[in-house]
């Protein structure tokens, strides 16, 4: 896959206390490269807590039109070296500085709920986690 994209998404983390840290306002852009999810992100506590401890879930917006859901939960690490990084970083949207982190999102389950309009209810839901037969 060589698709990006720049739609609206929040990042939710765990910090390395335990307790969940979502960030509403604090939306990000991510990418598809090289087979993999990815994020750039400009140095702040989400990339301390994803570098410490990395269990994320990824929320996208949703059109309020057409109302579907997606969450991705897994874990990110991030991407140091720098063959892959300025690989992947080639042909993002915005340049990116040597001060910002690029993470990987491996995805360990995956929730799309879809519904056909804003007065659909409930959603029919999917579900695919990593591993699972």
């Amino acid at each position: 896959m060589a698709a990006s994209t720049s739609w609206g998404r929040t990042l939710a983390l765990t910090r390395r206390i335990g307790t969940p840290d979502r960030c509403d306002d604090d939306l990000i852009s991510v990418a598809i490269r090289e087979d993999r999810l990815v994020a750039v992100l400009l140095p702040s506590a989400k990339t301390t807590d994803l570098t410490e401890d990395g269990r994320y879930a990824l929320h996208a917006t949703h059109d309020p039109a057409v109302p579907n859901e997606f969450v991705v939960r897994g874990r990110a690490r991030r991407i140091d070296d720098q063959a892959t990084r300025a690989r992947i970083t080639a042909a993002w949207y915005f340049g990116v500085a040597a001060e910002e982190s690029l993470f990987e999102f491996l995805i360990d389950h995956a929730v799309l709920g879809e519904r056909g309009s804003a007065s659909d209810w409930p959603p029919t839901y999917r579900s695919w986690r990593s591993g699972a037969t």
